[in-house]
């Protein structure tokens, strides 16, 4: 029930940013940024976790689609972009129990559902807040590689930082990971690209 209540708050709060200064709108599907979908989005990963990746290679797939979900409202399942995948990569066969992709293809496949992207290269752990800047981002991880969504970075008074991240793996349960410095940088790769992501206007 607790979760339930933090979805919808949640889902509340997003509206109230939309329409603040506004007089009620009799159609708040129609508000300026305001989105039912991206709203259910959130509610659904209070409840269910986000989602997880369906082979062992899907990793990048799997990611994408809690960015596209998250952004945008748009629940795709996973197969469905998989086999958008193949097609950017023109590999009709790609097997994606058995082989992982370039996550550059994230890009590509995040901005035909728009998202709008930015990649970056070589970004130091330290670095990763102002390059985010506010926004969520697709991030490595290394021994083994793997791809996630990073939500955010928190910092407290004393600067300390707490990375949230949305693992797609299974054992993770759908939930977000809030990582410590040390336990972040155990596990990120500096030297893979970052995709910065922002719903396209």
């Amino acid at each position: 029930m607790d979760e339930l209540a933090l979805a919808a708050q949640a889902a509340q709060e997003e509206f109230s940013a939309a329409s603040e200064g506004s007089p009620v709108s009799p159609c708040p599907a129609e508000s300026e940024g305001f989105s039912i979908n991206r709203a259910l989005a959130q509610v659904r990963r209070w409840l269910l976790g986000h989602f997880t990746q369906q082979n062992s290679n899907s990793c990048v797939v799997a990611s994408s689609r809690n960015m596209i979900h998250e952004l945008t409202g748009e629940n795709i399942p996973e197969e469905d972009l998989q086999q958008e995948v193949r097609d950017l990569m023109g590999k009709p066969d790609h097997d994606f129990e058995t082989t992982p992709i370039n996550p550059a293809y994230a890009a590509q496949l995040l901005e035909k559902h728009g998202v709008k992207t930015q990649t970056h290269r070589n970004i130091a752990s330290e670095d990763l807040p102002a390059t985010l800047d506010g926004k969520p981002a697709l991030i490595g991880f290394k021994d083994p590689g793997h791809r996630v969504m990073l939500e955010g970075v928190d910092i407290d008074e004393d600067g300390n930082r707490t990375y949230k991240v949305r693992d797609p793996d299974p054992a993770y349960g759908g939930r977000t990971r809030e990582m410590s410095q040390e336990e972040f940088d155990a596990k990120y790769n500096p030297q893979a690209i970052v995709i910065v992501c922002e719903r396209a206007p």
